[in-house]
């Protein structure tokens, strides 16, 4: 089966930060995923650990759309060399095959965002994590950024 991949990458200057943004404070990063399958969908805003991961139901073989976003809200301080990395992984107590995997690197000047927006197929039956999560921002903020979602596969 191919992979149908459409992926968007931007960055820009945001003179207004959305409401859907849930930020801990000014330094921190605003990181959001959101996925969508056969009508339903999920959004989940990261930063710190859940107590109760988010969960997403769909069939094998359907149309998966993913988006994530990364947003620097700070007004004053750039956080450079930072990587976005995104995977769909078989649950690990199921394995640890990745179904899909990617990553960005580049650095967010005040008030930038990254984002983009994959088309997926789902995988075989069985319990995934999608996940987006940030690797480099701990040497500014003393900590890395995160969202999960599980995706529940019939």
């Amino acid at each position: 089966m191919s992979r149908s991949i459409r992926a968007r990458c931007s960055v820009s200057v945001l003179g207004l930060i959305a409401a859907s943004w849930c930020i801990a404070a000014d330094k921190d990063l605003a990181v959001e995923l959101e996925a969508r399958v056969s009508g339903r969908q999920d959004i989940v805003h990261g930063g710190s650990a859940p107590n109760s991961r988010a969960t997403l139901a769909a069939k094998a073989g359907d149309s998966l759309v993913v988006q994530w976003s990364a947003l620097n809200p700070d007004k004053g301080a750039s956080i450079p060399d930072v990587t976005l990395h995104v995977s769909l992984d078989r649950d690990p107590k199921q394995g640890s095959d990745s179904v899909y995997e990617s990553a960005l690197v580049m650095d967010f000047a005040p008030g930038s965002r990254s984002s983009a927006e994959l088309l997926l197929p789902v995988p075989a039956a069985g319990s995934y994590l999608l996940r987006v999560e940030t690797i480099g921002a701990a040497k500014k903020l003393d900590r890395e950024y995160f969202a999960v979602l599980e995706l529940k596969v019939q």
